[in-house]
């Protein structure tokens, strides 16, 4: 990691002197047409943008998330969630505001849930989700809820209040 920012939005350039991607100066930036990688930077950016509050409970540590906007989009935004967490707060149990993530996690056959929480699952990361669920009305959804809350590792509640309950009990 260098410039702060992950290798992955590191260029070289033909001159071997490294590009943030963003420029139209360097050729390898001119084929990228930049667009992929300001996407990527893009979306470290708004993972910049959020609050991390850490509260402990019954020996147990939670990372709150706060954000004026949403911060999970996609499996990689979720994990550099996790990997934050875990840095600046020393723990894998994240709490965090359904608004804050992608409308498409709570609609299943997109995959992204399933995606996010296999990610949460395989680097040792619990999760609490709160908000409102009532409008949903697919029943997969509201099974898999119910699954999830029987569990240890992910949990879908109304308020904050109860996702620290769930991590720390």
């Amino acid at each position: 990691m260098e410039h702060g920012l992950p290798s992955k939005w590191l260029m070289k350039q033909a001159d071997s002197s490294l590009c943030l991607g963003s420029c139209t100066a360097c050729n390898s930036c001119k084929r990228a047409g930049g667009t992929q990688i300001e996407r990527d930077r893009n979306k470290f950016d708004e993972v910049l943008k959020m609050n991390i509050e850490k509260v402990e409970k019954n020996h147990e540590v939670c990372a709150i998330i706060y954000s004026e906007e949403i911060v999970i989009t996609d499996p990689q935004s979720a994990l550099d969630i996790l990997m934050r967490a875990k840095y600046e707060v020393g723990t894998k149990n994240i709490v965090i505001d359904k608004k804050l993530i992608a409308e498409d996690f709570f609609i299943l056959r997109t995959g992204l849930a399933g995606e996010i929480l296999q990610k949460y699952i395989n680097y040792g990361g619990r999760i609490a989700i709160y908000g409102d669920y009532s409008h949903y009305t697919s029943k997969p959804l509201k099974d898999f809820i119910y699954e999830s809350n029987k569990g240890k590792d992910v949990f879908f509640v109304s308020t904050q209040k109860e996702a620290i309950e769930m991590l720390t009990r």
